[in-house]
């Protein structure tokens, strides 16, 4: 039991420290371009209402 609870322990961390890897990066995209598209409306609208 002992050794089937720590395979499932470094399972888990191993599952986790996969995942963050990974989700960090999509995140990271994910919010550049949520970024990039306001920062970007931000200028059509600006342009727009100085015209």
């Amino acid at each position: 039991l002992k050794d089937w609870a720590w395979g499932g322990i470094e399972w888990i961390t191993f599952q986790f420290s996969m995942i963050t890897i990974t989700e960090i990066i999509n995140a990271g995209l994910i919010l550049t371009a949520i970024i990039c598209i306001f920062l970007t409306r931000r200028q059509i609208i600006h342009s727009y209402e100085d015209q």
